[in-house]
């Protein structure tokens, strides 16, 4: 296993948008936490907010946001740290000019000498089925709606360090233990895709800490992100974010030794948790890691667009 490093930018950060994350308590509403059909994952949070018009271009060579995109998204921010203040809690605005529509927040988390970031983004993007339109986009800007559904993504990513310059850090440099995931193309023409391993890797890593038998889609806690062992937490309090490092921290060593004969599997046969190399691995996890996620469940339902949906109930944290 060869270890490399990918720079994760830090580029702006908003001051006014800080200002408001630091009034965050660590309140935290009662939400439940849902997958849509797409499996798309978000919280159902206690009242609606709203979404303006957004700018939708952006040139990814310009490391700061336009004027106009702070404007409405800074409203956004203050009505979802008023709705749901302990999700931002502790947390630092981080702009990513190559998704503008997705902001990110983070914090850096030590354990000993490994160093992780915890990295939120909410998707601001208009979802027709599960968002309530309130005024049609334009070629340049989103359409403006309202919904009780937050989409996002948290992760936990493992880093070697912070990539700095001049004795200022301009970004985050993340522990990649997995070498290239691409395996071959499928299709024709203009229907040619590509094939990844990387969801077939975290249902593998997931499995071998799952209880046996837990059926736990489409949520699968350890993640191949950035060719790295991520977490992504069922919780988001600030409490519960670190309550997962440990885990996390010993799921990596547990795991790396292993990454090369994972991808020599995966590449040859299509994952199932009855893999030998599964069972190999398995039973060198000590039994506290695995009852960590005997709360872990799935429920399945329709919605009241009578599309399937996702609840993901943890009945107690790690």
């Amino acid at each position: 296993m060869e270890v490399a490093t990918q720079v994760l930018p830090l580029t702006w950060s908003d001051p006014e948008i800080n200002a408001v994350l630091a009034s965050a308590s660590e309140a935290f509403p009662p939400v439940s936490r849902h997958f849509t059909q797409n499996e798309d994952f978000f919280l159902l949070l206690p009242r609606e907010f709203s979404v303006p018009h957004l700018p939708v271009h952006h040139d990814i060579r310009e490391t700061r946001p336009s004027r106009e995109y702070l404007r409405h998204l800074l409203p956004v921010v203050r009505e979802l740290v008023g709705i749901c203040p302990g999700l931002f809690h502790g947390l630092t605005h981080l702009f990513d000019p190559a998704s503008i529509l997705r902001p990110a927040f983070f914090r850096l988390y030590r354990m000993g000498e490994a160093l992780y970031l915890y990295l939120l983004r909410i998707d601001l993007s208009y979802h027709p089925h599960d968002h309530t339109l309130v005024e049609q986009g334009t070629n340049d800007t989103t359409p403006s709606y309202r919904t009780r559904k937050l989409m996002l993504e948290a992760d936990l990513i493992p880093l070697e360090d912070l990539h700095t310059e001049e004795g200022r850090p301009r970004g985050f440099l993340i522990r990649q233990v997995i070498s290239r995931t691409w395996i071959g193309e499928m299709g024709r023409g203009y229907f040619v895709q590509g094939i990844w391993l990387d969801r077939d890797l975290s249902k593998f890593f997931s499995s071998v800490f799952l209880p046996e038998g837990a059926r736990t889609y489409p949520y699968y806690p350890l993640t191949c992100k950035y060719r790295s062992i991520c977490l992504m937490p069922p919780s988001y309090d600030p409490a519960s974010r670190k309550t997962y490092l440990p885990f996390l921290y010993r799921a990596q060593r547990i795991l790396e030794p292993y990454v090369d004969e994972i991808l020599e599997v995966l590449r040859k046969e299509k994952f199932s948790p009855d893999l030998p190399l599964v069972k190999e691995i398995r039973s060198t996890v000590p039994r506290e890691m695995i009852a960590q996620w005997e709360g872990i469940s799935i429920a399945r339902y329709l919605n009241e667009h009578q599309m399937r949906e996702y609840r993901l109930d943890v009945q107690r944290h790690a």
